[in-house]
């Protein structure tokens, strides 16, 4: 006798359980990146009725979200570039090509106490990019001349 076929069907399909977010910290910093802590708890999504808070042990913790996340502080106001000292011009007067040198320095971006570094993208959003290098040594550099020779008269 051939064995039964094994019927089977689908169910519990009416509902879904998921995380949401419950509570959330603010974000770490005012102004760039930070981050912030993010609470979850477990739901049971059913349709035409009111979401359910159920115990964790219900949904899958594979799939809860991280509870530490990335924020952007937003408010950025007072941001500055911090600048450090112009280096040596790399050349003292134009070479043959006709170039001159180039002075560099370091910029960092700090908050309006200027005492907490920020990433450079705060600065940038409210400032544009920094100014960190300039074009030196611009001027023509000596040459020797030479001329016809001459009588040396006496040094007495």
């Amino acid at each position: 006798m051939p064995r039964p076929k094994i019927l089977g069907k689908d169910c519990n399909q009416h509902c879904s359980l998921e995380w949401r977010p419950s509570n959330s910290s603010s974000c770490s910093v005012d102004c760039g990146a930070g981050t912030k802590s993010v609470t979850y708890g477990c739901l049971r999504i059913m349709p035409n009725e009111p979401d359910l808070s159920l115990p964790e042990q219900y949904c899958d913790a594979s799939e809860k979200p991280a509870a530490v996340v990335a924020c952007d502080g937003n408010r950025c106001e007072g941001v500055k570039w911090r600048y450090g000292h112009w280096s040596e011009c790399t050349l003292s007067c134009r070479d043959r090509l006709g170039q001159g040198g180039v002075a560099v320095r370091t910029a960092h971006c700090v908050d309006a106490s200027g005492k907490r570094v920020l990433r450079d993208d705060a600065c940038i959003a409210m400032l544009g990019g920094p100014e960190t290098q300039k074009r030196c040594g611009q001027e023509e550099c000596p040459k020797w001349m030479t001329g016809d020779w001459t009588e040396v008269k006496s040094l007495n």
